[in-house]
């Protein structure tokens, strides 16, 4: 989905005029190539994705480059089948007369290499390009074994003299396996091009330049956007996009301050916003992080390593996150950059509704007198029933192959268990992973008719999806499953995902959904956080309150 000329959102930009300011990075990347290994390091949603593809377009334009992109393979003899295939492809495709190609029961490092010099020795002067996205998750999605193999193999693609390979890495962080092993060549010759968030001054040219005409941020609706996105590339164009995408239409004129924060809202609600942040959460951050974030966004004169507990392990965490653009430093003291996780971990407005009705209640719970014995009824009841039924609703992810050749790989974001009568929602990301443009197909996700009622498109259909691009659906639908407290928990929902890539259809993907034994989950987990507010929080005051006092009697008996 693109907003306009300039605006591509969420995807991946491809094109130079839709790359903003990353002129330096894009000119360093392409000056090493010929002569090494480039690698580029940024963090989440930096806009790593978007550089490759520029730098994979300007490549290709060049007579001395032949660009491979690689699917994510995990284990050097899946490594090396793809790079044979894709280098085989490229040169039946550019230099016809090649003779088929056979694909080797015998598949050792000196047998890749004997065959890429044949097949390199059909296009002289040619330098195959292997581009790989994300090549520090391909190494986390191995065995300790596998990543070893692959990483020896990769040492090799990169040091062996005469080879025609070069290497493009797009990275989050440097992997131990790497960083072992720093002396090798593999790494001490490479070139290191990393992506930072932008400054406020450059944050402000980018808003500008985003917007075009269209519109115009005041000076402190500029100020009001760099604190929630903190220049970060991809949250600017969250708030932004929830700027020009409001259901009442743009503002009229300039951009305000409360034009921001109402966007900032709908874009920590957003289906996009919430599939980014929660994938940070759940698979990039460690819980320290998280832990450290929640931290930072509660003080407004910031944290330093020794308020995050050891201040060596608390330094490590915070340059980790101030590297990943989540976070700045200013003189020892560290800051939440992105203001738009304070919104995001507040949740949503209903909860916040409910959380201030607690609060107004305090004051008149806090007059009543409660007996032991019903407290702790009360205690237990309302911490099973917030609590103990939590462990029902995480979120589950799940990577599968639309198609056993593996271009159009399919992320699904879903309910790890389904209650009955209330409202889920499947999340579905479709991604070219290969090398073959304009790629078109359609996927329909099917339940038992009986089992869901559908509220929502059931399918995701794609037209032209080149490397790198996405598409999303979301698929909302209740659950009608029967449940009770005596049904199996383990009881399940099947899911089956049907796809067609170019006319050609594809085994069905099937897996399937948890039962919860108990109905109606989340409106019990609502009631349960309203009570919490309610009644644990003044009891709470009320106890603390109570052994201070008790405390100063014993001190100072005369206090009364």
């Amino acid at each position: 989905m693109a907003t306009g000329d300039g605006f591509p959102f969420p995807n991946p930009v491809a094109s130079p005029d839709q790359l903003f300011d990353r002129v330096e990075a894009v000119t360093q990347v392409c000056a090493e190539l010929p002569h090494r290994t480039v690698v580029v390091l940024g963090g989440r949603l930096m806009g790593k994705t978007s550089l490759l593809n520029v730098v994979a377009n300007w490549a290709e334009q060049q007579a001395s480059f032949a660009v491979i992109r690689l699917a994510h393979a995990f284990s050097r003899e899946q490594l090396m089948r793809e790079i044979l295939h894709g280098i085989y492809h490229w040169v039946v495709q550019h230099r016809p007369g090649v003779p088929r190609y056979e694909n080797s029961a015998e598949s050792t490092v000196a047998r890749f290499t004997s065959e890429v010099a044949q097949l390199g020795a059909r296009a002289p002067g040619v330098r195959f390009l292997l581009c790989v996205d994300e090549f520090d998750s391909l190494l986390e999605g191995c065995d300790r074994t596998e990543a070893r193999e692959v990483l020896d193999f990769i040492r090799h693609l990169a040091t062996v003299p005469n080879q025609p390979i070069r290497l493009l890495f797009t990275m989050v962080r440097i992997p131990e396996e790497l960083k072992r092993s720093y002396g090798s060549p593999f790494l001490s010759e490479a070139r290191f091009v990393s992506l930072r968030s932008w400054s406020r001054q450059e944050a402000f040219a980018y808003a500008d330049w985003l917007l075009g005409d269209r519109l115009r941020l005041a000076p402190a609706a500029h100020e009001a956007l760099f604190a929630a996105a903190g220049g970060h590339p991809y949250f600017t164009k969250a708030v932004l996009h929830a700027v020009l995408t409001r259901p009442e239409g743009p503002p009229a004129g300039e951009v305000l301050p409360g034009d921001i924060a109402r966007a900032v809202r709908d874009a920590a609600s957003s289906v996009e916003v919430d599939f980014a942040l929660s994938n940070l959460v759940g698979v990039h951050l460690p819980e320290r992080g998280v832990e450290v974030l929640d931290l930072a966004a509660k003080s407004a004169t910031g944290i330093t390593p020794r308020s995050v507990g050891n201040p060596s392990d608390g330094d490590r965490v915070l340059r980790e996150l101030v590297d990943a653009g989540l976070m700045t430093t200013d003189r020892n003291r560290y800051h939440l950059a992105l203001g738009l996780w304070r919104q995001w971990r507040r949740g949503s407005p209903a909860r916040r509704r409910a959380r201030r009705i607690g609060q107004a209640l305090t004051r008149v719970l806090m007059k009543r007198a409660v007996t032991g014995t019903l407290i702790g009824v009360l205690i237990a009841l309302i911490l099973l029933l917030a609590f103990g039924t939590a462990f029902l609703h995480p979120r589950g992810t799940k990577t599968l192959r639309a198609c056993p050749n593996g271009d159009v790989t399919v992320r699904a974001a879903y309910p790890s268990y389904l209650s009955s009568g209330d409202e889920h929602e499947l999340q579905l990301v479709v991604v070219n992973t290969g090398q073959v443009d304009s790629r078109n197909g359609s996927m329909v996700l099917a339940f038992p008719d009986e089992a869901v009622t559908l509220h929502t498109d059931n399918s995701i259909r794609y037209e032209k999806l080149d490397p790198g691009e996405q598409r999303t659906q979301v698929i909302l639908f209740t659950s009608n499953v029967p449940a009770s407290l005596f049904a199996s928990g383990q009881s399940g929902v099947p899911v089956r995902l049907v796809s067609e890539i170019d006319g050609v259809s594809c085994a069905p993907q099937e897996w399937s959904l948890g039962v919860a034994p108990i109905p109606y989950l989340k409106a019990l987990q609502k009631a349960a956080g309203a009570l919490v507010g309610l009644v644990l929080i003044p009891l709470a005051l009320e106890l603390v309150l109570s052994s201070r006092a008790r405390r100063r009697r014993r001190v100072n008996p005369s206090a009364e």
